[in-house]
């Protein structure tokens, strides 16, 4: 390969990149000392993440310019070129105007220095929102706990007080009405509600008299009777006195709800098993709340397709059942030809509806449920296609390549056309143990594609 095309070769990979890459060169002062670095090359992504001009950054002095003289900001610049150890860094600037976090890595490459960071801010938030929510719930967990401990506690001493005063099952009922959560006994004898607080009576659309005396058949489908039945026998058999579990119920007046059930075994007086007592406290907003967040956590924002976490975790379990039982998967690469002159042509918020329609073109190609389309990034995207050969995978491109080629995104009176390029591989029984090798196959594929003149589907050499 000539100089030349190196150079345009290095200019496209550098350009397509999805992290920001900037090349600097050393500054020395007259007596020969290490003093600056100087931008060198600066490729679209860095300029955006780090909220610049095209341009902008090109020649600007790191320590001088970009840090403003900031000596410990600039240390860790200086120790990769004097010592040619690389450095790992993680940047928030949430609380500045660029609002964002980003991860990165210092490395000397002879007489240069390059620095890489990719922007992490979505990652970043919602593992902190995760978090947020794992700690919130588990506390609320905790205090309910305690709260059914209680009540099975107080159940247990109300035992006792029966046999000693005669209020005690007036006092019992009271009780059990005062609590702010539904409350049961059901007798093991022959499965009838022998109470049940009004609370409990609302979520059936009942009221408490019509409950008590009934068995479950009367209130629930047989398959939410059999799982109830399968963990009061579960409780009957342990040794422990009591049990909690999380499940879904449904109930004739409050629908499907996810409740926590908390039940206790009962004795009578003589210390013989008459049934259980349960507690239940609906979590079902909680649920949805933290399903939410792993949705978000997963899901690309813009296009509703997996993220590439999302991807890399699917496919390595795609990847680890084709080794093992030597089927074939496949991955299509996919990128958006000259993506960067549509937006800035025209605009940011037009390049996301054409972002938008190529997903939701990517997410139509699906055949079946193990079949997963997903955004890597930019304008990157990435299909994966177990039990899909790579000839099937290379036909299934060159008809998207098709259809994009046809397509057109109208917003008002504005007409886009675009084109994008493929790059298709498999997985190598004997050469891959994980879907990295398998994606640098098909990406360098891709850009082979690009290289050629785009809008073009190339399979992996």
């Amino acid at each position: 390969m000539s100089g030349d095309q190196q150079t345009t070769l290095f200019d496209a990979l550098l350009q397509a990149s999805l992290d920001g890459i900037a090349v600097l060169r050393p500054v020395f002062r007259p007596g020969g000392d290490f003093a600056d670095l100087v931008f060198e090359t600066v490729n679209a992504r860095a300029e955006e993440i780090l909220a610049r001009g095209e341009g902008e950054l090109l020649g600007m002095q790191a320590l001088r310019d970009f840090f403003a003289g900031d000596e410990d900001a600039f240390d860790k610049y200086r120790h990769v070129w004097l010592t040619g150890e690389p450095v790992r860094f993680e940047v928030d600037r949430r609380s500045g105007p660029s609002g964002r976090v980003f991860r990165g890595a210092i490395v000397r490459a002879d007489d240069r220095v390059i620095v890489t960071f990719s922007d992490v801010t979505e990652l970043v938030e919602a593992n902190e929102a995760l978090e947020r929510q794992r700690v919130e719930l588990l506390y609320q967990y905790e205090l309910l706990d305690e709260q059914a401990a209680d009540l099975a506690r107080i159940a247990e001493d109300t035992d006792a007080a029966r046999a000693e005063a005669r209020n005690a099952e007036r006092f019992v009922a009271d009780l059990v009405e005062a609590m702010p959560l539904p409350v049961f006994f059901k007798a093991r004898e022959d499965g009838r509600l022998r109470m049940a607080n009004q609370l409990y009576a609302d979520l059936h659309g009942r009221q408490g008299e019509e409950v008590v005396g009934r068995t479950l058949d009367d209130l629930f489908e047989p398959d939410i009777l059999d799982k109830i039945n399968a963990r009061d026998r579960q409780l009957y058999d342990a040794a422990e006195p009591r049990q909690a579990y999380e499940t879904d119920l449904a109930f004739a007046a409050a629908g499907r709800r996810r409740m926590v059930m908390h039940t206790a075994k009962m004795w009578d007086a003589a210390n013989r098993l008459i049934g259980v007592t349960g507690v239940m406290v609906d979590v079902t907003e909680a649920h949805r709340l933290r399903q939410e967040l792993e949705r978000l956590a997963t899901t690309d924002s813009l296009t509703g397709l997996a993220n590439r976490r999302a991807f890399l975790e699917r496919a390595g379990d795609e990847v680890e059942r084709s080794i093992r039982y030597g089927r074939p998967v496949s991955v299509v690469m996919i990128d958006v030809d000259h993506f960067k002159v549509i937006n800035d042509r025209h605009g940011h918020a037009i390049g996301d509806l054409v972002l938008q329609r190529v997903a939701d073109m990517i997410g139509g190609t699906l055949r079946q449920a193990s079949d997963m389309a997903a955004r890597f990034g930019g304008e990157e995207f990435v299909l994966l296609l177990p039990e899909t050969p790579v000839a099937g995978a290379q036909v299934r491109a060159e008809r998207i390549r098709e259809v994009f080629e046809a397509t057109r995104v109208v917003a008002g009176d504005i007409e886009i056309a675009f084109t994008a390029s493929f790059g298709v591989d498999e997985i190598r029984p004997g050469v891959d143990t994980g879907i990295e090798t398998a994606l640098k196959r098909a990406d360098d594929a891709l850009y082979r594609a690009k290289a050629s003149g785009r809008n073009r589907v190339y399979l992996a050499a």
